[in-house]
């Protein structure tokens, strides 16, 4: 395999893609094999296709001309397993094929990939067929490490690195099959990426490979080429639905359902006329989506007379609820059924697979967008329906993962709890959505000045969503999946995603020393010294003082550092550019921390010139407790990046007491664990210590 350059060659793996596009998985694909391409890097594609689809037009959902190129090379799959990415979908023939095709074989060693991007689960068998006859006796270096974690065997390795893209966790199903596939596939990686980090953390604790701590990147899925041109380069209103005179004539025939008229006919009503008054829902119709709670919504909102014609005031027009999906079968037929039901036949009804054009004339006319479910691996069409001005209803906290991209003050969405309502009950779902509804779309029937735009308003909401969404394209996406993949390339030490976790015995080892903490904490221009209460007298160099006030304001406090991974030590420099790292994310987190304190952990037994390693004490905020959960949770996350074994919890009472606790970040290190050690005044720093932070 050739030394890496600037420019990667990625080999990007993907059952769905452009033909026979089929979910949001084919989509997010292209953009960022695309935005990959845009930012510099060759990108040969291999996928699958139904087998009964002529493929000789590759212009078929293509998207946007400015995206960068890409070469595609398809595999034929039986069509009647197309459209389906559980494991029922056609993950065994797409290896075989893979296996069998020569031609595919000649053009990727002539590619020379360095590196391999696998989409989900579904590819990681293809991966393995390609590899056995592309790079021939490959696997034979594999038998003696088969992890990867050997970094002498890894760059004579004659196959490229193969990093494990997931874009949903199929396990949350509770199928032992999906879980078993998706641990091979962690297992396989040498890096792994996910669009959230719900998700990440997900892989992080129930799918990481036994004896292993893996801390998969999170890369925010873009916003499509194409949506972003038309969202861009073309004026989208931002004005409220007024007259069915200024809107969109329905006629008595039936007309209402768009199965019989395609959305971009809706373009009647161009430009800044045009109002919004869809009640909109666009997802793939299958149960982990839970479409349902759209139906039961529009339901509830029909009977309070909220949408279809139930306030009849002057100036107005009636809310529609609009239910947009191309999914086929049984289920998507039955929430469609119950959807009309719900609306008394009045709803509309989209089967198409939404263009970029389809998808600007149904967000145009959107009041409000509704994400159903409560967890969702990404949730682009929330993302597709800002770039548009139209707000979404969105389940709260960081379960759907666009949230991290849309959240900046977080007021660009309406926050609900799809998990509070029980069974088919949404109500208060339909408190929120029917109070925002009957407020208008600038507020102003909230009361006062009519003309006056409510910062809480759905315009407002939707204006905020729009500039976040527009703000991350495929470029940006293809420039930080890149950098993740030229540390997979390069196997710098600092850049690595996985550690060999410490053995039981050797765990028995560590746990004394990490209980006997020594910390300094630098608070009111002054290193305090503070240290865990050992059994004897020793004072492990620092000259002990009597316990006489508080060294630091009460609180509790989360002591992190980016130093050495896993305990191993490493290059002053690399150590240097990680603590920066962190500092940076620490400065960057939301909610904020109450108080962010420079520290030093000292060696236990040596003393500061044995062992030292710069750090923060990140103290959690007490206005509620979610807060103070959230911060813990986040800061968590960053010593799982950096590959920390373990943080500090350090409590300290108003009265000067402290307490001392080593929380682990990773399944499988639970020997370290402790809690409630006293802890004292460590007294005097030596004199070799910084008399500042470094």
């Amino acid at each position: 395999m050739r030394e890496p350059t600037g420019n990667l060659r990625v080999l990007f793996l993907t059952l769905e893609f452009r033909h026979g596009t089929f979910s949001g998985n084919g989509v997010l694909a292209q953009s960022q094999a695309h935005g990959l391409a845009k930012a510099g890097h060759a990108v040969l594609v291999v996928s699958g296709c139904p087998d009964n689809l002529d493929v000789t037009d590759d212009s078929q959902r293509e998207i946007s001309q400015t995206a960068g190129a890409v070469e595609v090379r398809t595999l034929r799959v039986p069509a009647s397993k197309w459209g389906k990415l559980t494991a029922r979908c056609p993950w065994r023939e797409l290896a075989d094929a893979a296996h069998a095709d020569e031609p595919l074989h000649e053009r990727i060693r002539s590619f020379a990939p360095d590196v391999v991007l696998g989409i989900d689960w579904h590819v990681t068998p293809t991966w393995r067929a390609l590899r056995r006859r592309v790079w021939r006796d490959s696997d034979a270096a594999r038998e003696t490490d088969p992890n990867g974690m050997n970094p002498d065997i890894a760059s004579s390795s004659p196959y490229p690195p193969f990093v494990y893209s997931n874009y949903r966790v199929f396990a949350r199903d509770g199928d032992p099959t999906h879980a078993a596939k998706e641990r091979d596939a962690v297992e396989e990686a040498a890096a792994v990426v996910a669009l959230c980090q719900v998700d990440a953390d997900y892989l992080c604790e129930e799918l990481s490979p036994e004896g292993a701590a893996v801390a998969p990147g999170v890369v925010i899925a873009p916003l499509r080429e194409d949506v972003h041109a038309l969202a861009t380069h073309a004026q989208t209103p931002m004005t409220p639905a007024t007259t069915a005179e200024n809107g969109v004539e329905l006629d008595e025939t039936g007309a209402q359902h768009l199965e019989r008229v395609a959305p971009w006919r809706l373009d009647a009503v161009p430009g800044q006329n045009t109002p919004r008054f869809l009640l909109t829902c666009c997802v793939r119709l299958s149960p982990e989506k839970e479409p349902e709670r759209f139906v039961s919504l529009c339901a509830e909102l029909v009977r309070r007379g909220v949408v279809l014609g139930g306030t009849n005031e002057p100036g107005t027009t009636e809310i529609v609820p609009v239910l947009c999906a191309s999914t086929a079968g049984d289920y998507a037929e039955t929430i469609r059924a119950k959807f009309l039901d719900a609306t008394r036949g009045k709803g509309l009804v989209c089967r198409d697979f939404l263009d970029a054009r389809g998808m600007a004339s149904v967000y145009r006319r959107t009041v409000l967008n509704v994400h159903p479910c409560a967890y969702d691996a990404y949730g682009m069409t929330v993302v597709e329906a800002a770039a548009f001005g139209a707000p979404s209803c969105v389940q709260r906290g960081d379960s759907v993962g666009c949230c991290a991209l849309l959240s900046e003050t977080g007021n660009e969405f309406v926050p609900v709890d799809w998990t509070k309502d029980k069974g088919d009950k949404v109500d208060l779902i339909a408190d929120a959505v029917e109070a925002y509804l009957r407020a208008g779309w600038d507020g102003s029937k909230r009361g006062g000045d009519e003309h006056h735009d409510d910062d809480d308003s759905l315009r407002a909401i939707g204006t905020r969503a729009r500039r976040r969404a527009l703000g991350w394209d495929l470029f940006a996406c293809g420039r930080d999946i890149a950098k993740i993949l030229t540390r997979a390339v390069r196997g710098d030490p600092s850049g690595r995603f996985r550690w060999t976790l410490p053995d039981a015995t050797e765990q028995k080892r560590l746990a004394p020393l990490w209980r006997a903490a020594t910390i300094a904490v630098w608070h009111s221009g002054a290193w305090r010294m503070i240290r865990s209460e050992g059994d004897d007298d020793d004072t492990r160099g620092f000259s002990k003082q009597a316990q006489a006030r508080a060294l630091l304001p009460a609180g509790t406090y989360l002591i992190v550092t980016a130093y050495n991974p896993m305990g191993t030590r490493a290059d002053p420099r690399l150590n240097e550019a990680a603590a920066r790292a962190l500092a940076a994310s620490v400065r960057d987190m939301r909610p904020s921390p109450s108080a962010v304190l420079p520290t030093l952990s000292v060696d236990p037994v040596g003393g500061f010139d044995a062992w030292n390693e710069p750090g923060m004490a990140v103290q959690l905020p007490i206005e509620t407790d979610a807060q103070s959960a959230e911060v813990k949770t986040v800061t968590i996350r960053l010593a799982r990046r950096h590959g920390q074994a373990a943080v500090y919890e350090l409590t300290c009472d108003s009265d000067g007491g402290m307490r001392i606790g080593v929380t682990p970040v990773f399944p499988g290190l639970e020997g370290l664990a402790c809690a409630g050690v006293a802890a004292v005044n460590g007294g005097s720093p030596p004199a070799s210590m910084p008399r500042s932070p470094l």
